[in-house]
């Protein structure tokens, strides 16, 4: 599960990476929009898309606990491309 989370990190991070290179708009949504199905298609968790479920069974602290390790596991992943040096990425912050 953290190798498929990082790798959802990754692929989100890549997506963000590309579409704030871009200047926004439409082709940079569409390639952003790659990344997201990279992640559906392969079936990577994100964790925008486990924590909704979080409550629907009776599982709450396994739940909560396996939300915590997607949620670090694609921190790692998205932490990957901070070496890649972004000058309007860096104006926003």
């Amino acid at each position: 599960m953290i190798l498929k989370s990082i790798l959802a990190g990754i692929f989100i991070s890549i997506g963000s990476f590309i579409f704030v290179k871009l200047g926004g708009g439409i082709a940079a949504a569409l390639l952003f929009s790659i990344g997201l199905l990279g992640i559906f298609t392969l079936e990577l968790k994100l964790y925008t898309g486990y924590i909704g479920f979080i409550f629907n069974t009776p599982h709450i602290l396994n739940n909560i606990k396996t939300a915590l390790i997607i949620l670090f596991g694609n921190l790692i992943g998205s932490c990957i491309l901070l070496p890649y040096k972004n000058d309007y990425a860096i104006t926003l912050i």
